[in-house]
């Protein structure tokens, strides 16, 4: 059995994604995640700097817009590059799954789920109909 560690953030992200291309035209969409929490009494925020590779990454970009709420999954990698102080060591989220969460912002102006009025069924329902349970 193998070992699997995943990774999943809910946030809203923090500039539009940049798409670009490898030398061997593989696409590779960037964006950045900013995550809230609660710590010692007040909110605190962390931000994951997320990969995202092959078409998937050009379809999801579309959805990749600053100010979003998305939920991803992945994994935690890391990456490794010479900086002016020699080697350096980032974390980087590799992104398997992307999702836009409802009312999260973009330009759609939806409501959050918890302030939406509850959707009916059509309303040529009688309420005068038998229902046995």
């Amino acid at each position: 059995m193998s070992d699997i560690a995943v990774l999943t953030l809910t946030g809203r992200l923090t500039q539009d994604g940049e798409l670009s291309y490898t030398n061997s035209d593989v696409p590779m969409l960037k964006f950045s995640v900013a995550c809230n929490r609660w710590k010692s009494g007040g909110q605190h925020t962390s931000f994951y700097d997320c990969v995202m590779w092959g078409k998937i990454g050009e379809v999801k970009q579309r959805f990749a817009n600053k100010g979003q709420h998305v939920s991803i999954a992945g994994y935690l990698d890391i990456d490794e590059f010479e900086g002016r102080n020699g080697k350096v060591r980032k974390p980087v989220v590799t992104v398997m799954n992307f999702e836009p969460t409802p009312g999260g912002g973009g330009s759609s102006g939806d409501p959050p789920l918890s302030n939406r009025q509850p959707q009916h069924a059509s309303s040529s329902m009688n309420d005068d109909d038998d229902i046995p349970f």
